[in-house]
């Protein structure tokens, strides 16, 4: 039987013949507040209320404005139902998330002032455990 020895040279060739793949570098993702970031999936509320029943927790519905609801003043107190909350929260136009107020049982948020042009409003909210629940999008429209 024969034995084949191998040279330092052959195997430095060897080394330097074959081809490296280059890495492909990471994508830099740029760090987030928590307090933005839900946790994932976000629970979306499609059912609109029964105006006979209590809701029960968790709940959130944005009440005013209405769906399609025109608006005739530069500013709007916006209303929302929520029930089982620890932070509630606005987005217009896929913006960024604005801080509501609680009082006399509701959630607001006092709109001004308001540009003229349609608008999407969002609504989510946090309970204490965490997680995040939103409702669908409401539409509202301020004329020219």
């Amino acid at each position: 039987m024969a034995v084949k020895t191998v040279s330092n040279e052959e195997k430095t060739a060897t080394k330097i013949s074959k081809p490296r793949t280059p890495r492909t570098p990471r994508p830099k993702v740029a760090k987030v507040a928590k307090e933005q970031t839900p946790t994932y999936p976000e629970i979306l509320f499609e059912a609109p209320p029964c105006g006979f029943l209590a809701p029960e927790p968790p709940y959130l519905w944005i009440d005013y404005p209405q769906p399609n609801e025109v608006l005739h003043a530069d500013e709007y107190v916006i209303r929302l139902g929520v029930a089982g909350e620890q932070k509630v929260q606005l987005s217009f136009n896929d913006g960024g998330w604005v801080d509501c107020r609680y009082a006399c049982g509701f959630w607001w948020y006092d709109w001004a002032p308001i540009a003229r042009g349609d608008y999407s409003i969002v609504a989510r909210m946090q309970t204490a455990a965490g997680v995040w629940y939103r409702t669908p999008v409401r539409s509202c429209h301020y004329p020219a």
